[in-house]
């Protein structure tokens, strides 16, 4: 259970319902205030400005409470917040429009692409700029509707795919079976990198032996 903070624990058992609006309607605004590079820009959430947004973080809302209600009494479970203020549509909102926050998966600032506002083409190549890759979240070309940790770490070993030319096959069915027992194309770039100094390791192991 958070604390006051909301990024620290509460002094006693509990549990938070949390739900979020993943594909918001509601349009926020970010502009440069000089030409200055050192000062800060103004930035313009505009959260809950469209209908759509306030409809659904409310059947959440209202819905976390039912599921808060219902569960056994043995168990002796008490509403902290909203509280009794949130029982009408306006308390709701109000507590809504003072409580609510984002979520901090960012991504999408250099997206990828082939057409002329693409920061990166598919191979993550900065276009116009030789040699620089990006290889993160920003290349993302839309926002994903959940946590991005998984995306991105997919991102990365493709990214080591490609800086390193490494390319799967055209039937990853018919995939080839290296030496060394892994699927060429098919296997993670650090598993496979990690089989590789292995196999080094073991050869140059070998070589040093003493012969009988």
């Amino acid at each position: 259970m958070p604390g006051e903070k909301a990024w620290d624990l509460a002094d006693f058992s509990g549990f938070r319902l949390g739900m979020y609006q993943c594909r918001a309607a509601s349009r926020g605004r970010v502009r440069i205030t000089s030409p200055d590079p050192r000062d800060s820009p103004s930035i313009v959430f505009n959260h809950l400005t469209e209908e759509e947004d306030v409809r659904v973080i409310m059947a959440g809302m209202k819905l976390a409470k039912k599921l808060g209600e219902a569960m056994p009494k043995e168990f002796d479970v008490k509403e902290i917040e909203p509280g009794g203020d949130a029982d009408t549509d306006d308390g709701l909102l109000d507590y809504i429009r003072s409580n609510a926050d984002t979520a901090f998966h960012f991504c999408g600032s250099a997206r990828m692409g082939t057409d002329d506002m693409a920061v990166v083409d598919p191979q993550l190549r900065v276009r116009g700029v030789d040699k620089l890759r990006v290889i993160d979240a920003s290349v993302m070309p839309t926002i994903a509707s959940g946590n991005i940790n998984p995306a991105v770490l997919m991102i990365g070993e493709k990214g080591a795919d490609l800086v390193k030319g490494r390319t799967p096959p055209a039937d990853a069915s018919m995939s080839r079976v290296t030496e060394n027992g892994t699927h060429d194309g098919l296997v993670p770039s650090r598993l496979r990198d990690m089989t590789s100094d292995i196999a080094t390791v073991v050869d140059a192991v070998r070589g040093s032996a003493p012969s009988s």
